[in-house]
């Protein structure tokens, strides 16, 4: 075989590979979102508020590890029914719940009244764009969310523009390897590897990533921070 087919072909075969890689990147979140929505509001309302879910999600120290919301401002990310929301409220200056699902927010705002939790916004989000503002949030947060977005690292990187310089962002997401003796969650084949998370938020721009496998049983928890 000559040289120049020799590099016909690996340039070919190189060619599919970024592409395979490319369409599984791109329609991970979609088929993660399908699977999720064969079950109707309600049903997935009272599984996430399930009270038997504090035992394994741990949201108190989940939040402590985040930092200290006293006078901060938070975003937090498919924000689903207000499970992480309502920790949040306890303490920060601004919480802004945030879905691409007006039904999920409609909860939200009946849940956590204005007149009662002033600090509390209601944000209506695209799959694609967060559409927050630029340089507002001390904090990003999103739990069991990041396997459900579509072009992580763009998307990820529109996130960053929202964060004040120092801000931080906390991924909490189902491991790829830990299924414990419950099954919560995604099935295996949604689930992304905390490695990729971290390739990816470092594409993204984020810096000082962390991963921290060992607080969560069923989940892994990353952290990571803007820079300038």
């Amino acid at each position: 075989m000559g040289l120049n087919m020799f590099l016909k072909i690996f340039s070919l075969f190189f060619m599919i590979s970024c592409s395979l890689k490319k369409e599984t990147s791109s329609h991970h979140g979609h088929h993660a979102n399908k699977h999720m929505l064969r079950q109707s509001h309600e049903n997935l309302i009272a599984e996430f508020e399930d009270p038997e879910r504090d035992e394994w999600q741990k949201p108190e120290q989940v939040v402590k590890i985040l930092g200290d919301l006293k006078d901060k401002k938070i975003v937090d990310l498919g924000s689903g029914s207000g499970y992480f929301t309502a920790q949040f409220l306890k303490t920060a200056a601004m919480v802004t719940a945030a879905d691409i699902d007006e039904k999920f927010l409609k909860h939200i705002a009946t849940r956590f009244p204005h007149q009662a939790y002033p600090q509390l916004k209601i944000h209506l989000m695209k799959a694609d764009d967060p559409q927050i503002q630029i340089e507002v949030y001390d904090y990003a947060f999103s739990c069991n969310t990041y396997h459900h977005i579509d072009n992580r690292v763009t998307y990820f990187k529109k996130v960053l523009k929202g964060l004040k310089k120092g801000g931080k962002i906390m991924i909490v997401d189902f491991s790829a390897n830990k299924t414990g003796k419950k099954s919560f969650g995604p099935p295996a084949h949604l689930r992304l590897p905390a490695d990729l998370v971290v390739q990816e938020l470092g594409e993204a721009g984020l810096k000082d990533i962390k991963v921290l496998n060992d607080v969560l049983e069923h989940q892994y928890i990353i952290t990571c921070s803007k820079t300038f």
